[in-house]
């Protein structure tokens, strides 16, 4: 499963084909869809952020304006991506490994140090997940109210 890039978002990455792109009811490429009408009978729609990255300000009624577009079912991509801090008690258990070499650890312990916050580094991954608990708890309800979303796939 994957989003429909090119189809109806990252169009900026082919500026020859721009000319191609229509922006109502939503940015696509209808000569791609129509191609791709062909041979797809499900979509997995990455409906612009609006079941992830911005799900807590989603406009129900406009994501469903867009199905006509789409004229086959369609999955809404990877829903609920938000982030949360993260729990730097787990620096010791990535020592050594391919991710224990990123900045996903010590960017954030730098960050908080420098900002004289470090001592608070539980606390805020533990509301963080809190607050990611309920922000997914709405984003899965504001998918399931949705009339034209046939189902969805969880980015867990």
């Amino acid at each position: 499963m994957s989003a429909l890039r090119g189809l109806e978002y990252a169009f900026a990455n082919e500026s020859d084909k721009m000319h191609e792109v229509v922006n109502e009811p939503m940015s696509h490429n209808p000569r791609r869809f129509e191609y791709a009408n062909t041979f797809c009978d499900l979509y997995n729609s990455y409906t612009l952020n609006h079941h992830s990255y911005t799900s807590t300000d989603c406009d129900v009624e406009k994501v469903d304006s867009w199905s006509d577009v789409y004229k086959k079912p369609r999955l809404s991509h990877e829903i609920c991506i938000d982030g949360t801090y993260t729990d730097l008690s787990l620096i010791e258990r990535y020592e050594g490994t391919r991710i224990g070499k990123t900045e996903m650890f010590s960017s954030l312990k730098k960050h908080l140090a420098d900002k004289g916050l470090l001592d608070r580094a539980s606390l805020y991954f533990e509301n963080s997940c809190q607050w990611q608990r309920r922000v997914r708890k709405y984003c899965f309800e504001t998918v399931r109210r949705g009339e034209n979303i046939a189902g969805y796939d969880f980015l867990g």
